[in-house]
């Protein structure tokens, strides 16, 4: 969608012309989208103001501590204009869902019609505020994918046209992005402070995203609009004995239990049932954290850990070192200067950038750092890590056993955030707000390199290029980071920057596939329904075998190559048809022969149109005299001329749906592969490779029943029938992936708290913390 301006958001509801039915149901929805936006931007407003308070009152130096309070008082001036107009922008978009009866802004009617000179995959003006909406509303769109789609379509009625895409439903990440990015002008925010609040407005908004959906959905569907449009994704669990088609995990044996007595009347029926209740809580179970709840505070996170300490204590199976129990004898604790602790990490960073390969854990990082310390202590002075350092660094030893238990240490994504831990170190002793920062640039870092090496730099399609650039950056993060964050932003905007180009590289080459399949599937469709009308036009006729054949090959080819330039309704292709008529009336027993006049006519419009799919010129005025001349059977045919010619488009089939024998199951799976969304990521399972390969559904036909998948570069890895995925779907080897590998963080930070909160003694310690 184009970017707007200010002056283009000027359109309400009241200024619309829609039926009244529609501005009320349109009117509602405004209603909705304010309750829920002014709830949360009121709450982002706050943490920000939150935020900017603490940095004042952290400043040093009288300039600066002004400068920081100047800030704050110019969002207490201009924070009560960014709510209105972030609804203002809301509104326009939802009064414009019928743009075709409004009248156009001149703004409008002059981008219309400029004409765009230069054509470029990556938008060369897009800027950094710009390139971090689109990240955002990216994500957001992800993860809320379902959801979108049902509003869209709902959408659709209200404007009384095809279901509005992602990317034009006023309700939708894209547009609020776009609506951020208006109203955030109201503020008059410096470029650091604006980029805060859009991941605040990530975090605060676009993490309750799916409730503004539902509500939306809901109020629509109780005023009748689509109101049993339904969509089940789904993914089976373990039903008691027998393996799900779609093996994802299992159910709960209580489920299992309740739906007994329906799985023995309908096993079919009751076994979506409960794939379609597994996959609705799994597939939320990502998108749904509680950011409060992953986000406890490091003093609460140290309690937790000192009631694992003392339990795991009592089993005698935590180490000296996580305990950093190092006293020499009665000798006094010092303070570690900075510059000897300084000294000592960034030789563990060097060492680690030296050695990228070498995968060393948080706990050996910490207990090289004690021995370092006791070399630097003397009998009567001791150097050691204060409690709180020691429980950081432990803290951030868990969390990255935790983010990295299921990865392969011999990955890509193994060796980059494997190198990031000593940086980590460094980060946590000097600053705890990275256990309850959700924009920490510590954090945002280490996301962002989960996120490359998951999804660009995977096993199968490892990527030499992209691989060196992330490493170089990286490398040179923990070679040069002295504990300024600053260094730790610049070094996620540069990868940053990649990701945006490689995912815009990425669409485009997705396009490109899709157009060449619907470009193929378009050419199926034209070539039957020609074929179709030439055995109509030939059924009860009685003509020469050579005028059959020519009919139903050549011209056919000819009738759909007409159709794909110009439409099966148009004026040429009627033309084409009226020519094949005249051909079949001109080779009928006992025919007229026309006058010379029209046969000659007739003549040119054959040859040219021969022509179009190929035939030379002597040789398509040969067919047209053999065929206009009404020679016998035994006379020189056009069939000869055609027994070796490539008829137009190739080998361009469609596929024999009624060669693959399905059961009930399969049949059932066909269903419900129709209607997955494009976009949705599957898992195949190879032979060769013991780690699965990630596929994206680009494209489905309902015509032929073919699907097209994409890698994460967007290039073509495979195309099949929908009945070869739900084969495959039934045998295990391929499975939807619902997992959202951009949070391997957050999830992190959640398992660590609730496995930390698991080893309470009892609940009421863990209530109290």
């Amino acid at each position: 969608m184009d970017k707007i301006t200010s002056h283009q958001i000027n359109r309400t509801l009241h200024q619309t012309v829609m039926p009244e039915r529609v501005l009320l149901l349109c009117d509602g929805l405004l209603q909705i989208n304010a309750d829920f936006l002014a709830t949360h931007l009121d709450s982002l407003l706050n943490e920000f103001e939150s935020i900017l308070f603490k940095e004042a009152e952290n400043s040093k130096g009288d300039l600066l501590e002004g400068g920081q309070f100047s800030r704050l008082r110019n969002l207490k001036r201009t924070r009560y204009d960014f709510i209105p107009q972030f609804l203002k922008a809301v509104e326009h978009f939802i009064a414009s869902i019928r743009p075709q009866i409004v009248s156009q802004t001149p703004y409008a009617l002059e981008n219309n019609n400029a004409q765009i000179t230069e054509l470029h995959l990556l938008d060369e003006n897009m800027t950094d505020e710009q390139l971090i909406q689109f990240e955002i509303s990216s994500r957001c769109e992800s993860q809320n994918s379902f959801e979108i789609f049902l509003l869209g379509q709902r959408f659709g009625v209200l404007a009384a046209q095809p279901a509005f895409e992602a990317d034009k439903l006023p309700i939708s990440p894209k547009i609020f992005g776009q609506c951020l990015i208006e109203s955030i002008q109201s503020l008059d925010l410096e470029t650091l402070d604006k980029k805060t609040l859009y991941f605040l407005f990530e975090r605060h908004v676009f993490s309750n995203f799916s409730i503004l959906l539902e509500l939306c959905n809901k109020f629509l569907i109780e005023n009748g609009v689509l109101p049993n449009l339904s969509y089940i994704p789904f993914r089976n669990p373990e039903l008691r004995n027998k393996k799900s088609p779609i093996a994802l995990s299992g159910s709960s044996d209580l489920s299992v239990k309740n739906s007994s007595a329906e799985s023995k009347a309908n096993p079919i029926q009751s076994s979506f049932e409960l794939l379609a209740k597994s996959i609705s809580e799994k597939s939320w179970e990502a998108k749904n954290i509680d950011s409060s709840n992953i986000e406890e505070g490091f003093s609460s996170l140290r309690k937790l850990l000192s009631k694992r300490k003392q339990l795991l204590n009592k089993l005698g199976s935590f180490s000296n070192y996580y305990q950093n129990e190092n006293v020499i004898g009665n000798s006094n604790i010092a303070e570690i200067p900075p510059e000897v602790l300084g000294s000592i990490l960034s030789e563990f960073q060097i060492n680690a950038a030296n050695n990228p390969n070498t995968r060393v854990s948080i706990q050996h990082l910490k207990h090289d750092l004690l021995i370092h310390l006791r070399n630097q202590s003397t009998e009567s002075v001791e150097m050691k890590l204060t409690e709180e350092d020691s429980d950081a660094i432990d803290l951030v030893g868990l969390l990255m056993d935790e983010a990295l238990k299921d990865v392969n240490p011999n990955s890509s994504v193994s060796q980059l955030l494997s190198l990031m831990q000593t940086p980590l170190i460094r980060v946590v002793m000097q600053d705890k707000s990275f256990f309850s920062n959700h924009i920490h640039p510590a954090r945002q870092m280490l996301n962002i390199i989960a996120e490359t090496g998951f999804n660009w730099l995977d096993e199968h399609s490892q990527d030499d290029a992209l691989h060196g650039k992330i490493s170089t950056i990286v490398n040179k993060t923990v070679r040069e980071f002295n504990g300024d964050n600053q260094e730790l932003v610049d070094a996620y905007e540069q990868t940053n920057r990649i990701l945006q180009v490689m995912m815009k590289n990425a669409d485009a080459a997705e396009r490109r596939q899709v157009n060449a399949i619907s470009g193929k599937e378009r050419l199926i469709a034209a070539r039957l329904r020609a074929e179709k009308t030439m055995f109509e036009l030939v059924e009860t006729k009685d003509i020469p075998i050579s005028t059959l054949n020519l009919l139903n090959n050549a011209w056919a080819d000819v009738m759909a190559l007409t159709e794909l330039r110009q439409g099966s309704n148009s004026t040429d292709w009627l033309d084409q048809k009226n020519i094949a008529e005249s051909i079949i009336a001109a080779n009928l027993p006992k025919s007229k022969k026309p006058d010379a006049q029209k046969v000659d006519r007739l003549k040119n419009k054959i040859q040219k149109s021969l022509a179009l799919i190929g035939y030379d010129q002597n040789e398509a005025l040969s067919i047209a005299e053999i065929l206009l001349d009404q020679r016998s059977e035994d006379s020189p045919t056009p069939s000869l001329l055609m027994v070796e010619r490539i008829r137009f488009g190739g080998d361009t089939i469609s596929a024999n749906q009624n060669a693959y024998q399905l059961n009930a199951q399969q049949l059932e799976f066909m269903k419900q592969i129709k209607l997955i969304p494009i976009g949705t990521w599957f898992e195949f399972k190879i032979k060769e490779n013991s780690t699965p390969l990630r596929r994206k559904l680009a494209w489905k036909s309902e015509l032929t029943n073919n699907i097209l998948f994409v890698n994460q570069r967007g290039q073509k890895t495979s195309e099949m029938m929908i009945e070869e995925l739900a084969i495959e779907l039934t045998d295990g080897t391929a499975k939807i992936q619902f997992e959202n590998k951009r949070s391997i963080f957050i999830i992190a930070f959640q398992n660590l708290f609730n496995s930390l909160k698991e080893l309470m003694p009892n609940s009421k310690d863990a209530k109290n913390v």
